[in-house]
């Protein structure tokens, strides 16, 4: 909003005697409204309209804007990426299948640096691989990005993908490979790894109807899968195939 010079007159008239309040000014008022502006008030009038009775039940500064999950079969160790070099970021580990809550900043932080530019991206390192960390992964929307995993291991370029998805006003990313198993069925199955002759090198992962896996990155071009319907049908006839 532009400078606005702005005159207000209180002015008691009449008995028995009433309050006159009037605004005054010699200028137009301009304003310039920008995307971010009308989308922080629709999700304002979303969260008091909807959910505010909850909000009010919760102290400032314990609801985190993101929620962080890993489905790449490693251990993820994230940390906030900066513009600045000598601030390091806290680095925490996401155990592979497990979420994090998230935030950047902490909010008493944001409220003191309100002026200056957020990035808002993240750092990852897939914990035990033979990759090098990703940086400059953007949160902030909703998106889906694949990201080219360096080096390549025995000349396979191998990839992430990170995944935002905005539920009830909370951005939830998860990372994952981009090879994924999905359940359609009305029944429980049951996936797991297997090598060139067969043998199970992995615990079975249990898929329930309507949810799907993520094969492990590495595993999920170098390996096999196999899969059959949950153990309670005693059903052993398997499907082998090449990922």
């Amino acid at each position: 909003m532009e400078a606005w010079p702005i005159t207000f007159k209180i002015s008691c008239l009449g008995f028995p005697s009433y309050h006159s309040v009037a605004l005054e000014s010699e200028r137009t008022l301009e304003m310039n409204i920008i995307a971010t502006f009308i989308d922080l008030i629709m999700t304002g009038t979303n969260i008091w309209g909807w959910e505010g009775q909850n909000v009010l039940h919760h102290k400032r500064g314990m609801m985190s804007p993101y929620l962080i999950k890993n489905l790449t079969g490693y251990p993820l160790k994230v940390l906030e990426e900066s513009e600045d070099k000598f601030r390091k970021g806290k680095e925490y580990l996401v155990e592979d299948g497990k979420r994090i809550p998230w935030q950047f900043k902490d909010w008493k932080l944001m409220r003191e640096s309100v002026m200056s530019p957020t990035q808002s991206k993240l750092r990852i390192v897939l914990d035990g691989a033979r990759w090098e960390a990703v940086s400059g992964i953007s949160v902030v929307r909703e998106s889906d990005e694949v990201y080219p995993l360096r080096p390549s291991l025995d000349e396979v370029t191998h990839c992430l993908l990170c995944d935002v998805a905005i539920q009830d006003t909370v951005n939830e990313v998860t990372f994952w490979s981009t090879f994924q198993v999905q359940n359609n069925t009305s029944l429980p199955i049951e996936m797991c790894v297997v090598d060139d002759a067969g043998s199970i090198i992995c615990q079975p992962y249990n898929i329930v109807p309507g949810s799907l896996f993520s094969v492990p990155i590495e595993a999920a071009y170098h390996q096999r899968i196999k899969i059959w319907p949950d153990h309670q049908f005693s059903h052993r006839n398997f499907y082998n195939r090449d990922c």
